[in-house]
């Protein structure tokens, strides 16, 4: 007697699958641009390169407040918006540092840059809402391979772009590069809206409990 024929799982599209790795990729670029690119910044800055230290903690102080602050906005938001706004605040902060002309302009908008970095976080529960159960380890697996390869890539091409055109047009390009990843996914996502809208002080309380337990 043949097996019964299994109904096929419907989940993210591969294309659709490896658009989100290569989000959570660039978004986790953004974290690192800066470690090569100390000396130079220094340089063009006229200060010490431990000076340069203070904006490289910056980036992960923002990274860190965006994962509390912004990363759970997605259990009770459309989480789509949520990753195309925050993908949008990353653009002018990204700017900024490349008009940085001072270390207190150069730590405040790496901040915003760490804070608008947390949309890789976004990205992998988004991409795990979309696929079936069976598919989620999968699914997390490519989205965390390509936030690692942005992570790992992001220094090499950072040094390769400051050693040919200086290393405020690292920034520029990121920035551009954030303006297209979110025009694409705003056009290629599907709207992902949570059973019901939560207040975004609850959201926050819910982080306590679950730390305290």
């Amino acid at each position: 007697m043949p097996a019964p024929a299994t109904k096929p799982s419907v989940g993210a599209p591969r294309g659709l699958l490896l658009l989100l790795a290569a989000g959570a990729g660039l978004g986790a670029a953004n974290l690192y641009y800066a470690q090569p690119l100390a000396a130079a910044m220094a340089a063009s800055l006229h200060v010490p390169v431990a000076a340069i230290g203070s904006a490289l903690t910056a980036t992960q102080v923002g990274y860190a407040l965006g994962m509390v602050l912004l990363v759970p906005l997605g259990d009770g938001r459309e989480r789509r918006a949520v990753i195309v706004a925050t993908i949008a605040a990353a653009v002018p902060s990204l700017l900024l540092v490349a008009l940085a002309n001072s270390v207190v302009t150069l730590v405040a908008s790496s901040l915003v840059v760490g804070v608008a970095s947390s949309v890789a976080q976004m990205i992998v529960p988004y991409a795990v809402d979309l696929a079936p159960p069976q598919d989620r380890g999968r699914v997390v697996g490519t989205v965390m391979a390509g936030l690692l390869a942005g992570i790992l890539l992001s220094r090499t091409a950072s040094g390769l772009i400051a050693a040919l055109l200086g290393w405020r047009a690292v920034y520029v390009i990121a920035a551009v590069a954030m303006v297209v990843l979110g025009i694409v996914l705003r056009a290629a996502l599907p709207e992902r809206r949570p059973e019901q809208r939560i207040a975004y002080v609850t959201i926050l309380r819910s982080l306590g409990r679950i730390l305290a337990t």
